[in-house]
């Protein structure tokens, strides 16, 4: 691939953690709270794993140390700190584009939500069968789901976005004749939380009441 130095080994599969934030309506960073007796960036990352990405990265940033920490012993996993982090979460996907040379394709996460690593690996096959599509988006009935899968022909936007263009919404619109959406079982749909009670109803609903 242009640009790439010619001793680079073949690109492999990247899964991105966005983990940065401090968690204001959560009242403390989602990224360390338990989702099956583990921390939410570990659980992300061991999805992503599982699921067939060579390698993860988890973007942190507020609890920097703590998610560092909670990630020691996943093999192929690296914790990336974003100094940024306070300016929005554009400025972590920036940081992980930048970080992502050398890799094809990558699957960009939110960590507040939790992936099936099936989600994964139906991700990475369709990219597999369809190497023209640039933008892999789950859907189930007919709405678009989390995680999405970009090929490093986009990383150049991903590195330019920002909170003003409404962030990875605007790479995907750009590239939208090139985007491929792939049915989804409705199980694998990841929850989402930005409050105490909506963690704990979604970790009820996966886990039940403990």
């Amino acid at each position: 691939m242009a640009g790439w130095p010619e001793s680079a080994p073949d690109p492999v599969a990247l899964g991105v953690v966005l983990a940065a934030g401090s968690g204001r309506r959560m009242g403390r960073a989602k990224a360390l709270l338990d989702w099956g007796g583990m921390p939410l960036a570990a659980w992300q990352a061991r999805a992503l794993l599982v699921g067939g990405c060579e390698s993860v990265l988890v973007v942190t940033g507020a609890e920097h140390a703590a998610v560092s920490a909670a990630l020691e012993g996943l093999a192929g996993v690296t914790a990336l700190y974003n100094p940024d982090h306070r300016r929005g979460r554009s400025t972590s996907v920036r940081a992980a584009a930048r970080a992502a040379q050398g890799s094809d394709p990558a699957i960009l996460c939110n960590v507040d939500q939790p992936l099936c690593h099936e989600l994964v690996a139906l991700l990475l096959g369709a990219a597999r069968a369809s190497p023209d599509a640039l933008v892999i988006c789950p859907e189930t009935d007919g709405r678009r789901i989390h995680p999405v899968l970009f090929r490093a022909e986009l990383y150049p936007e991903l590195a330019a976005v920002n909170e003003r263009s409404q962030g990875l919404r605007a790479v995907v619109s750009a590239n939208s004749d090139r985007l491929l959406a792939v049915e989804a079982d409705p199980a694998w749909a990841p929850p989402h939380f930005n409050y105490p009670e909506e963690y704990e109803a979604a970790r009820a609903a996966r886990f039940g009441r403990r």
